[in-house]
């Protein structure tokens, strides 16, 4: 069996309209089905798109606040350490500051 090409709108419009008119051949009506069936499958694919890159997106916020929040930490700690005159800071209080909790580093701050 060969595959057909989808029905266009336009091919679908004009089903509709001769519809009105009177009874679709079976060949018609058939083209008229595919039609909706493929405008349902290209409308439940961009969904699955749209709801895929919204779901990036929102992975890729998290991790931007995530960094951000590291960043301030380290602002922080580096600000602190200038203020004691320290010249420099330790890797393991590095680490420690970035996965400490947020009450921790407000605490500390």
């Amino acid at each position: 069996m060969t595959r057909r090409e989808a029905p266009t709108v336009d091919q679908l419009l004009n089903l509709a309209d001769r519809a009105e008119d009177g009874p679709l051949s079976p060949a018609e009506a058939g083209r008229l089905r595919a039609g909706i069936r493929n405008l349902v499958a290209e409308r439940e694919a961009a969904e699955a798109e749209r709801r895929l890159i919204a779901k990036r997106h929102h992975q890729a916020a998290l991790k931007d606040r995530q960094a951000s929040k590291h960043l301030a930490t380290v602002r922080a700690l580096v600000t602190s350490a200038r203020r004691r005159g320290a010249r420099a800071i330790p890797a393991h209080a590095l680490a420690a500051a970035i996965d400490a909790k947020p009450e921790t580093q407000r605490a500390s701050a």
